[in-house]
This record gives C-alpha cells, structure tokens and sequence, in this order.
C-alpha cells in the first residue's frame, strides 16, 4: 500500500523527494509510521498542487498580449507578446496596494514596465493628452499622460518576486507609486488600480467599424437613418447615473449598409476590444430576429450636445440595447445591453 501510494505521486518530478522519504531511500532511519507517511502524503498532495498552479499562471503569463492603439506616433496599433514585454519590465516599485485585502498597509514591491517608457517606444501624438487601460473584462481607466511621465506608474509582472496571479490582478496589474508619491492617492484612487491590463488606448481612436469585411467610417455610418434613445445606461465606469441620451444607427442598418448576406438562422456576433468579448466565448450572440425586430443599436454621440462618446466611457462605439427591447418573449441580461468598445460586426450561420 505505501509503494503504490507514493508512486502514483511519482508523475511530478518536484515530489521525488517526498517519495524517497516515504520509502526510507534518503536515510537509514526506521521505517515511517503510518501516520508519518498520510502527512507526508498530504504535504505531497498540497506541493503538486501548487506547482500544477504554478505551471498554469506561467502559460497563462505566457499567452498574453498587450495591444497599443489610437493616437500612436504611426496611427497603427502595436501588439506586444510575453517575451516583448517582459525584457522591458525593468523599474522597481515599492508602494502599499489597496487590493491588498490581507495587509493593506504592507509594502509590497512591484517589478514591471514604466508606462512613460513604453509609450516613448510607441511615440503619441502631439495632442493626445490622456491613455486609457482596459482590462481584459472591459474594465478602465483614464490617466492623464502628463501624470505618467511625472511619475513612475507600472504595469506591474511581478509581486514580491513572483508572477502576479490573476486573484490579485495579473498577469499585467496597473500599479501607482503611493509610498513615494502619496499625491497620487487623491487623483488616482484604488479603482484607477487595472487588473489584467490587455489594452492601452492613447488619446481617441476613430471609428474604424469592421463589418464583415467593410471598414464602416463615421462618413459611412451618417447616411444612415440615426436612432436614439433616453435612459439609464449600464456602462461600467464614468457614465451619470441618471437618465442620458444616446445616438446612433441601428444593426440591421449597419448590416444592410455592409452588404452581408443574411441568411435564415444568422447569428450577429459583435466583438469589442476586451478579449472576453471576442473569440468563441465571446456571449454578445444574437439571433437575426432580434436584430430585424428590435431596435438594437450603436451609439457613437451621447449627451445633451451629441458629442462624440469619448475613450473614457468605453468610445467611439458602444452597444445599446434599449429597454423597450425588452418584452415578454425576449428579455436580454443587463450585462449584455450595454458594452463599451465595439470594433466589429461578422455573421454566423448555424
């Protein structure tokens, strides 16, 4: 029974020394007792499953991307892989972290990428003047790029030395310098803090809307007939709490506008910027009756004025999906309604 136990432990090559323990190979002491061998047995179940976790948040590390875009020196979006990122992760900081629920006031000491270098590398426009991280979720936030070159903000790979799990926020954590800098804190309090960064969007980006395989413009889409709607909107972050006036132009138009056949049984998938919204997990599936029979939209404009919707709120386009939309052979969940940064529009039959 003790051979077989610990041989099948024997698949991790970490637990080797757990099973010469148990099979008395590393010293000529007597034979463990049975109680001794379960919690060595224990102990080897507990290290495999760490390292198993381990293994895990080191391929996961791995896969990432950060995509740069908008105002960038060249107008193009830059995508960065693990391996480009991390030689750049060379700036130390040591700050207290408010997600740090266990010890908020511990120092904990961050290794990461400065974002004022990385954005030298990339270059700006002149007149940008604010990046916006989102995270993999849709999560956001604004910073001024003046605060950024002022002072050492970092996305942060590394926590006390090792790889940033995505429980507390990585594998890329957006981290504010508060023990040097504690005027940070006011300006940029703990919400500013982005887990799982994937995006950098500097300044505003154009509406550039791919629909199938047309590239629809903000000149393209003004031919189309526009639709707006008054309510209180589900946009996380920075949008009023109140009832706000939306503009834009409705799906079934925009797919009429790209030419794209729509046969029976036609899934309209729409895909944004946040990685959970693309791929084949991607949850904004709707069926082509409910685009025909619902005024389903994207807003560009909101406001009293119809201003452009801006990086901030998640712009140039954002879904809506008004609540008369709503009846009873069809509700749509509320965190489906309301999506920020919509960047394409494609068609699945099933």
């Amino acid at each position: 029974m003790m051979t077989a136990r610990f041989v099948k432990l024997f698949r991790s090559g970490s637990l080797f020394v757990w099973l010469s323990l148990g099979l008395g190979v590393v010293s000529c002491t007597p034979s463990p007792s049975s109680t001794q061998l379960d919690v060595w047995y224990q102990e080897a179940i507990a290290a495999d499953r760490t390292l198993l976790q381990q293994q895990t948040q080191l391929i996961r590390q791995q896969q990432w991307v950060l995509e740069i875009s908008g105002q960038t020196r060249l107008g193009n979006s830059v995508q960065l892989n693990w391996a480009e990122l991390a030689p750049l992760a060379t700036t130390v900081v040591q700050t207290r972290s408010p997600h740090h629920l266990s010890n908020p006031e511990e120092i904990l000491q961050f290794r990461g990428i400065r974002v004022s270098e990385l954005l030298a590398r990339i270059g700006t426009a002149a007149n940008a003047t604010k990046i916006t991280f989102v995270a993999y979720d849709g999560y956001r936030a604004t910073v001024d790029i003046a605060d950024l070159r002022r002072y050492p903000v970092t996305l942060a790979l590394e926590m006390n030395g090792m790889p940033i799990s995505r429980s507390e926020g990585g594998p890329l954590f957006l981290v504010f310098p508060y023990q040097d800098f504690p005027e940070l804190e006011s300006p940029y309090p703990d919400p500013f803090w982005v887990f799982y960064v994937t995006n950098i969007i500097v300044g505003t980006e154009p509406i550039e809307l791919q629909v199938g395989e047309t590239t629809l413009t903000q000149t393209d889409l003004q031919f189309l007939e526009p639709i707006s709607t008054e309510e209180t909107v589900s946009y996380r972050m920075g949008w009023p709490s109140t009832p706000v006036k939306l503009y834009g132009y409705r799906l079934q138009d925009i797919l009429q506008e790209a030419n794209l056949p729509l046969p029976e049984n036609t899934k309209v998938i729409i895909e944004a910027k946040p990685p959970i919204y693309q791929g084949s997990e991607n949850p904004l599936r709707f069926n082509l009756s409910d685009v025909q029979n619902c005024d389903i939209f994207l807003a560009t404009a909101w406001g009293p004025s119809a201003e452009p919707i801006p990086t901030r709120l998640g712009g140039p386009v954002t879904l809506a999906i008004p609540s008369s939309c709503n009846h009873q052979t069809q509700t749509f969940p509320e965190e489906l309604r309301w999506i920020t940064f919509v960047q394409s529009i494609r068609v699945q039959g099933e």
